[in-house]
């Protein structure tokens, strides 16, 4: 006897997915489509929220307890990653030179290792994406990364040197090591 399957569609435009059960399927419309996180990180402080259990399990491990189960492949190199593709596009690029992804803008000659690395590069330098806005009263400078911006702050308002002069006698400190290369 042939055992009958049922076919249920997704009901969002658009989506063409396609499960066995009624309860797989509003799983996925809850998931994908209405950003329900029903999981959220389990550490104290942290208000990460996950869509699946397995993918909270990973980040509690990954990110709070630092597991990382993916060593380079390559010969004396120590380096260890969590994620599989992780290590790969570490081999790949500081292994071999790869750079696979080429800017897409007309006249630009810059070249990635990854495509989220080449869309972010369209993003802030040919589209002047600047989303991060200074958190100083009264500054509104706007920055393409946080790390930028907190770099912004921690120089200008709080007066942090990390880089002195390396010349003998000299005492000069400076907010960012090309500036102490020019110097």
């Amino acid at each position: 006897m042939l055992e009958l399957r049922h076919e249920i569609p997704c009901p969002e435009d658009g989506c063409d997915g396609v499960f066995t059960t009624n309860q797989s399927m509003q799983t996925h419309v809850g998931n994908v489509h209405k950003g329900r996180k029903d999981f959220a990180c389990t550490e104290e402080g942290c208000q990460k929220k996950f869509s699946k259990k397995h993918h909270m399990q990973r980040h509690i491990d990954t990110v709070h307890h630092g597991r990382k189960d993916f060593a380079c492949t390559e010969e004396g190199c120590q380096k260890k990653f969590s994620k599989k593709h992780h290590m790969q596009q570490h081999v790949n690029t500081v292994h071999h030179g790869r750079k696979d992804f080429a800017c897409t803008k007309e006249g630009c000659q810059q070249m990635f290792t990854a495509a989220s690395s080449m869309q972010q590069h369209i993003e802030t330098v040919h589209n002047g994406r600047r989303d991060f806005t200074c958190t100083e009263e009264g500054c509104q400078q706007k920055f393409s990364f946080k790390h930028h911006m907190q770099q912004h702050i921690d120089t200008v308002y709080h007066g942090r040197r990390d880089f002195a002069c390396t010349a003998e006698g000299c005492q000069q400190k400076f907010p960012q090591i090309h500036h102490m290369k020019n110097h």
